[in-house]
């Protein structure tokens, strides 16, 4: 009987195994979800999944599981932190899984991370409660790291983003649980958007939505609308049992829709990725997550999704560029504009819209006049193209904001429609 049961066993866990795709690189527009649980010891996986909904595994030995990851500024890369049996840990991870740039740090544990206008990375630390920045352009660079507020009224720092309309860094606090603004420009400064927001957990997102100039957040188990401000507003887009307990999600600029993992709240039912909708308010089910361990999902985010980047921080009287990436579309031709404000955006055709306003800055931009060099033109062999814009020496236009967008054209067709690039004068 022993017999029986132990050939059961390993029958049941060979074909569980043969339903898990082997280890394959990750690809511009797979949704990559970092995984809290691990089968071993010392290694955590990092699952990837097609726009299709086909589960492989990127990595099943990270030595440490994120808090947070994203797309570096090259999007070639996922920065990713987090917690491991070595420490806290940052890293950059290559589409094939392997990590470089990989740091041991006591001090840091970063719950999230966005681009600003300068390219860099802002962060909030958990375990020294603050707000910090990386210069992640140059990954020779990644860890030229400054604090730029610490202490009162933070206690621990779950998850954030920045808020697009105006460039603050909006976090989730566990102190209350309050939800923060974090003025960058022209110096930090701390205000509260809302007070006692109620459970949140690990897993915490919150990330722009273009199309509105507000934000969505996952934390618990809903979703949520958050108008930044002091004070804000927030609004319960849906909650429920069955979404479960949200992890940090993303923004997925190939239709516009949030991806939202979701971390069962019983041990029968297997993690999953969801799609949600924001103007809408409909969820579908990108994927289900391997069942061969119990999957704790703690972030997603869409690899290859950072089409447009600062390069340096935008001054009067200097030149302000911006690298074009869209890897998987070597010569492709591309078109970048800038404009004042966002809005609802301007339609392209099925259903899609490019997020910037047509004023007066956008069409004069088209033009590709002498303040504008490099908006159109055919992206490399690479994928890549800088653009560059002439800031008028002005000292008024310091606190300017505006705002960027690049679509990419293949057979006559847009290809992709980045999400747009705020940018402050300072």
């Amino acid at each position: 009987m022993k017999s029986r049961v132990s050939i059961s066993l390993l029958v049941a866990l060979a074909l569980a195994l043969a339903a898990l795709s082997s280890a394959a690189q990750y690809a511009p527009g797979d949704v990559i979800v970092t995984d809290q649980n691990s089968s071993f010891p010392s290694s955590w996986p990092l699952w990837g999944i097609t726009p299709q909904g086909k589960v492989y595994t990127v990595s099943t030995s990270l030595s440490f599981y994120a808090w947070s990851v994203a797309p570096a500024p090259d999007n070639r890369t996922l920065w990713a932190s987090g917690k491991g049996i070595q420490g806290l840990t940052t890293a950059t991870i290559a589409p094939d899984g392997t990590i470089t740039n990989f740091h041991i740090d006591f001090n840091h544990l970063f719950t999230c991370i966005d681009v600003d206008s300068a390219g860099d990375a802002i962060l909030g630390n958990l375990v020294n409660p603050s707000i910090n920045k990386f210069s992640l352009v140059s990954p020779s660079t990644i860890y030229t790291l400054s604090t730029l507020y610490s202490g009162p009224p933070f206690s621990s720092i779950q998850g954030g983003g920045i808020d697009l309309a105006t460039g603050d860094f909006v976090v989730v606090d566990s102190n209350g649980p309050n939800i923060y603004q974090v003025s960058l420009f022209p110096r930090p400064s701390v205000s509260t958007v809302i007070a006692r927001i109620g459970g949140i957990g690990n897993g915490l997102g919150l990330h722009a939505d273009p199309g509105t100039g507000t934000m969505v957040g996952s934390w618990g188990s809903g979703i949520y609308r958050l108008v930044p401000g002091s004070p804000g507003i927030l609004t319960t887009l849906k909650t429920g049992v069955g979404l479960g307990t949200l992890a940090a999600l993303d923004r997925d600029p190939w239709d516009g829709q949030f991806v939202i993992p979701s971390w069962s709240t019983t041990s029968t039912q297997p993690a999953v990725v969801l799609r949600f909708d924001a103007a809408s308010g409909a969820i579908t089910t990108l994927a289900q997550l391997p069942a061969i361990h119990r999957v704790m999902p703690m972030a997603a985010t869409v690899a290859g999704s950072r089409h447009l980047c600062a390069t340096g921080a935008a001054l009067p009287g200097k030149t302000f560029s911006m690298m074009v990436s869209s890897p998987n579309e070597p010569r492709a031709f591309y078109a970048v504009a800038v404009s004042l404000s966002v809005g609802p955006g301007i339609p392209v055709g099925g259903g899609r819209r490019v997020f910037l306003t047509p004023d007066d800055l956008f069409h004069y931009s088209l033009t590709n006049s002498g303040i504008f060099s490099g908006f159109q033109g055919v992206l490399g062999g690479g994928g890549e193209a800088i653009a560059k814009m002439s800031i008028p020496s002005v000292g008024a236009l310091s606190g300017l904001r505006f705002f960027a967008a690049v679509v990419t054209i293949q057979q006559n067709q847009i290809s992709v429609i980045s999400d747009p690039l705020g940018v402050t004068i300072q």
